[in-house]
């Protein structure tokens, strides 16, 4: 009973293993790569927004006492916006490693010609092409 419960403890992780399907889909990449660069520009103009919300905010001050109060607020609005700005290059770094991912595995599709002395043939070809 001993050997057959440690024969199932060894054969049971090889089996549950040799189900999975590891393969990148062609197209996974590429929708990763459109979604962080969309991620990237919604970060990059937003961030760009409150920049200038920012500078409209602190140039529009009365100018009383030594630190006004629209000045700090338009500061303060000012980096938050160049933060969120900042935070949009790492979503354009991984997008552009994803796109080019996703550029190895291309569909083809194709015409090929054969021509003999006697007859000249035309076939229809569809593969995927992949770039090292």
């Amino acid at each position: 009973m001993r050997n057959l419960i440690l024969a199932l403890i060894f054969i049971l992780p090889l089996t549950i293993n040799a189900q999975q399907n590891n393969v990148p889909e062609i197209d996974l990449y590429m929708n990763k790569a459109n979604k962080q660069r969309k991620t990237g520009n919604i970060l990059l103009i937003s961030g760009g927004g409150l920049i200038v919300t920012g500078l409209i905010v602190g140039t529009s001050g009365d100018g009383k006492g030594f630190i006004d109060a629209n000045a700090l607020v338009g500061s303060g609005i000012f980096l938050l916006g160049g933060l969120t700005a900042l935070t949009s290059i790492p979503f354009y770094i991984s997008a552009n490693n994803n796109r080019k991912k996703s550029l190895k595995f291309t569909p083809v599709i194709g015409i090929l010609e054969t021509k003999s002395s006697l007859i000249s043939q035309n076939y229809a070809m569809a593969g995927i092409k992949i770039n090292f």
